[in-house]
């Protein structure tokens, strides 16, 4: 479809959102993903967890309609340590055209040749989104075509707006069918994260008290509560847990 001869292209992504919000099986979305892909003018898809699906998690998520000889090469040889859309998307939190990974980042012998046998199976032109949720692995999702009128201002648009939407549809299913609701990340109060954070820094309870004007006992107090909700045992856990979660981050503690 050429998206630049439709009146407006940002209906099709309100549709596919409107879709996706009652949404309880995988099929439903696969569906809608197959109509959508052609929709915005591309052929394939594919919306995966990035390190989950790469090492057979319960919680991996792949959902794709790639030709079946490229998924069978895919993962017989292992491209997936090796992917370069996944290295070109982990200093970036756009959106990126696969024309644009050689200059974007530095990839070795071994990515190029991935990029030219995908090519070979007709994944010549395309786009890939990062999904980010703190705590969990990366979210990719990326849209595909064998004709380079594929790549337009308007499909690049609709693939960041509708990419996150499909990811996070495809995650609720899945915990969903998994018994679970997912991890939540626990919140803070404004003073939990003060303490928190001059933890982190290496100052003990007392020297984080000096500075906020607290007792020792308070910000242990509050340490610890925030411990306890994180489910840990020790400060060195939570502290990582925090960065991991982004409750806290690097800047904040060096």
């Amino acid at each position: 479809m050429d998206l630049s001869r439709v009146k407006n292209p940002f209906e099709i992504a309100v549709s596919f959102i409107e879709s996706c919000r009652n949404m309880t099986e995988m099929k439903e979305l696969k569906h809608e993903l197959n109509s959508l892909t052609s929709k915005i003018g591309f052929r394939w898809y594919a919306l995966t967890r990035v390190a989950a699906a790469s090492k057979g998690e319960h919680r991996a998520i792949r959902l794709t309609n790639y030709p079946d000889t490229w998924r069978k090469i895919y993962d017989a040889r292992g491209f997936h340590r090796n992917d370069p859309v996944v290295l070109a998307l982990e200093n970036t939190a756009l959106p990126i055209t696969w024309d644009q990974i050689p200059t974007s980042t530095t990839v070795t012998k071994v990515q190029v040749e991935i990029l030219h046998a995908a090519a070979d199976h007709g994944l010549r032109y395309g786009i890939s989104v990062p999904v980010r949720i703190p705590g969990e692995h990366q979210g990719l999702v990326s849209f595909a075509s064998d004709d380079e009128n594929a790549l337009s201002t308007e499909s690049f648009a609709l693939a960041s707006v509708i990419a996150p939407v499909a990811f996070e549809t495809a995650r609720r299913i899945t915990a969903r069918r998994n018994g679970s609701r997912g991890k939540t990340t626990p919140s803070l109060t404004p003073r939990q994260k003060e303490c928190l954070v001059l933890i982190a820094q290496g100052k003990s309870d007392w020297e984080a008290g000096q500075i906020l004007g607290l007792s020792a006992q308070t910000v242990h107090g509050h340490v610890e509560a925030v411990r306890a909700r994180y489910g840990v045992r020790r400060r060195t856990q939570l502290i990582v847990q925090a960065l991991f979660c982004g409750q806290i981050t690097f800047p904040e503690i060096l």
